[in-house]
């Protein structure tokens, strides 16, 4: 079900705005941080990606951003 639901999501602006949101989650997931920063920070930066879905990637990056900060002290 999952796939379909990507697959879906290729179809709208917004639905390709939470495949990239989950991609990031999955990069932070793997110990990929840099990677998911760019594509939370490539949401930020979105004309078309709605308020709530830049919040979210705000608010996902600072944390990725903290625990980077934290395991590098």
């Amino acid at each position: 079900m999952n796939f379909l639901n990507r697959l879906s999501n290729w179809f709208s602006r917004s639905g390709r705005d939470e495949n990239l949101m989950a991609e990031a989650m999955e990069l932070a997931n793997k110990k990929q941080p840099a990677e998911a920063i760019k594509l939370y920070t490539e949401l930020m930066r979105s004309t078309t990606a709605s308020s709530e879905t830049k919040a979210r990637a705000l608010f996902n990056r600072a944390r990725i951003a903290a625990v980077e900060r934290q395991f590098s002290c």
